[in-house]
């Protein structure tokens, strides 16, 4: 519980800020190198937030603003000496993980901007201009998911997870990577009713609106795992139906195709490696 109501939405921002790597330096030139320490935390920064800091926002501005004039002048060094398109992309990342949050927010009591604090007031008005437009591109996002079509296409056009006729398997470690429409589609399921602490795998359904959360217990050990409960989502009315499998009666289901019986994958090949047991699950496929 927070006291501070700033402080609580930006815990709640946090949680779907994805993971992103500070590009790597392509093309080291002198001048990156001889200000390499210095320009380090302003790309830190820039990966974090998607943008560059305000004066107050970073310790070394006052630095970086001798040596160069301007904040902005000091990252063009950074552009040298790395690929622009990268440093797009991450600013990219972050709206999409606004927009997710934003979204999402609808579900319960959205917040005011001064109920944000500076930093994410300062994301959003960087990313987007200003909070209402925001709010309204969250809102847009958030209408799509009424188009199934669209979510189909999203899934079949997804590099991850295990592609199926009607659905696909993702493993919930990578949630965050995915396309941010997939992302805000298990997210009405998980903020309105809640993702099982022991699902590892998560089934977006496109014929229908629902989402499944799958427990696999030997996913992780076992190239075949047999599924151990099942949880369903209709998002149309809330009904949530689970479903628990006897072990005896689920047997491993044969490989995929291609199958190279290596278990010790990413999580993100694991996925795509299993093949679950169709027609036991008691879904539409």
């Amino acid at each position: 519980m927070f006291r501070d109501e700033a402080q609580a939405q930006t815990f709640r921002a946090s949680r779907f800020r994805s993971r992103v790597s500070v590009p790597k330096v392509q093309l080291a030139n002198k001048r990156f190198e001889d200000y390499k320490e210095l320009l380090t935390p302003l790309m830190t920064f820039f990966t974090e937030r998607g943008r560059l800091p305000t004066l107050e926002e970073l310790p070394e501005a006052a630095v970086l603003n001798t040596e160069f004039g301007t904040l902005r002048r000091a990252f063009q060094i950074v552009l040298q000496a790395t690929n622009p398109q990268e440093w797009d992309a991450i600013s990219d990342r972050r709206r999409h993980d606004l927009l997710v949050y934003l979204a999402l927010s609808h579900f319960g009591r959205r917040p005011k901007l001064r109920n944000l604090t500076p930093v994410v007031q300062n994301d959003i008005k960087s990313l987007f201009g200003s909070y209402q437009q925001a709010c309204a591109a969250a809102d847009l996002m958030l209408m799509s998911l009424g188009n199934l079509n669209v979510i189909a296409e999203r899934c079949r056009q997804s590099a991850i997870g295990q592609k199926r006729p009607n659905s696909l398997w993702v493993h919930i470690s990578a949630i965050e990577v995915l396309d941010p429409l997939l992302r805000l589609y298990e997210g009405c399921a998980s903020r309105t009713i809640g993702r099982p602490q022991e699902a590892n795998v998560v089934k977006f359904h496109f014929r229908q609106p629902r989402i499944s959360y799958l427990f696999y217990p030997d996913f992780d050990t076992d190239p075949h795992p047999a599924l151990h409960t099942s949880m369903q989502i209709d998002l149309r009315d809330l009904h949530v139906h689970y479903r628990d499998y006897d072990p005896d009666d689920n047997p491993p289901p044969p490989a995929p195709e291609g199958f190279d019986g290596d278990s010790r994958l990413s999580p993100l090949r694991k996925v795509r490696q299993i093949d679950p047991p169709g027609n036991r699950l008691g879904l539409t496929r």
